[in-house]
């Protein structure tokens, strides 16, 4: 074979090569390089920034809730027993309920009427309460406005004697399924409209 022939073999051989890797396509990068070529690639590395807070939902109540349901199965009925130490799991647990629509005589978990919610919520931690506003204001104790603790039981002239209830949760604020609003909301007892509307309060929690 001659140097011209084999220098001719060397080259095909060359460009076959260079051919497959271009086929290939295959590059290494990094960020903030640039990779120009056949096919260009151009990389930069991005920053991301957000002001959202993302919340860890508090399972402290869910966690509670299950050991109530645990003591029922094993026949423990006294509530003084099973709530003792929960107010601020109760509330907790009454929170996961805002934005739920407010339904006439529902009694959750999807919807709720003021009574119904509030004893769905005690329900959850060892303690039957009626579906009935004007018996809900009979359990437990009197409690004066002025001595409002998380989880008392406040109630309200909206639409005749006694007929509607909320959950008191501290700060003078109180949860509560409301009929105005359309869903479980909370509000402030300094409302003009709850403010002279104000029917007392029992405390079901010691």
């Amino acid at each position: 074979m001659s140097i011209f022939k084999f220098n001719l073999v060397k080259m095909a051989i060359f460009v076959l090569t260079i051919g497959l890797f271009t086929s290939m396509k295959t590059e290494m990068v990094k960020a903030d390089v640039a990779i120009k070529g056949p096919t260009q690639v151009v990389l930069r590395s991005a920053t991301f920034k957000t002001d959202k807070v993302i919340k860890v939902p508090d399972r402290s109540a869910q966690k509670k809730k299950k050991e109530v349901e645990k003591r029922l199965s094993r026949g423990e009925t006294s509530t003084n027993s099973l709530v003792s130490g929960s107010k601020s799991d109760l509330i907790s647990y009454a929170y996961d309920f805002i934005g739920k629509p407010y339904v006439w005589g529902a009694t959750g978990p999807k919807s709720f009427d003021c009574s119904g919610f509030t004893k769905y919520v005690y329900n959850a931690f060892g303690v039957d309460l009626p579906h009935y506003t004007g018996a809900q204001i009979g359990e437990g104790s009197s409690v004066s406005r002025d001595s409002l603790k998380q989880g008392d039981l406040i109630f309200f002239n909206t639409d005749g004697p006694v007929s509607h209830v909320g959950i008191y949760v501290g700060n003078g604020e109180f949860i509560h399924a409301s009929s105005g609003s359309r869903k479980v909301t909370v509000s402030n007892l300094g409302q003009s409209y709850y403010a002279t509307r104000y029917a007392g309060a029992r405390r079901i929690l010691n």
